[in-house]
């Protein structure tokens, strides 16, 4: 009789101690996942952070090289409208007055298009480091209209180049 008893008495006894034991296991589980969840946030924010600075970076070096490589393009322009004006002045009065106004006219667009971009490289040295999505697209949207100008320019004084002979 003390066996029928006793056998469910150990076995509730022995149910609960391994419970209980399982039970310190999850807390113990449930610690280790809590920090190594917060130092994989921590370490996420800091590849966030990390990722934004490249991006940063990037765009900063992709804006200088465009910026001096436009800026070397506008003196070549420059020397090509010396010497356009260097050789109209050989040319009938005529035909010079008539070069002359086209050739102005060129100089004016060579002059808007350096002030634009000066303007925009000041615009971009303030706020490179927190440039928003959509500066970024303003960014992006002066470099296509700059070069389509810088192309414009070019072939209207390879036309004026021609006209001059």
């Amino acid at each position: 009789m003390k066996c029928k008893f006793m056998f469910p008495t150990v076995f509730v006894l022995l149910a609960g101690v391994i419970s209980a034991s399982c039970s310190a296991v999850t807390k113990k589980d449930k610690k280790i996942v809590l920090e190594n969840s917060k130092e994989t946030e921590t370490f996420s924010n800091q590849l966030e952070n990390t990722s934004q600075e490249d991006t940063t970076l990037t765009e900063e070096v992709d804006w200088r090289k465009f910026y001096k490589a436009s800026l070397i393009e506008l003196n070549e322009r420059k020397v090509q409208l010396e010497q356009i004006r260097g050789a109209i002045s050989q040319t009938s009065k005529e035909k010079q007055r008539r070069l002359n106004r086209a050739l102005d006219s060129l100089d004016q667009k060579y002059s808007d298009l350096k002030m634009r971009l000066v303007q925009m490289n000041t615009r971009l040295k303030v706020n490179m480091e927190h440039m928003t999505d959509s500066q970024e697209l303003i960014k992006i949207a002066f470099e296509r209209a700059f070069v389509r100008d810088m192309n414009e320019l070019l072939a209207e004084l390879k036309k004026l180049n021609k006209n001059k002979q």
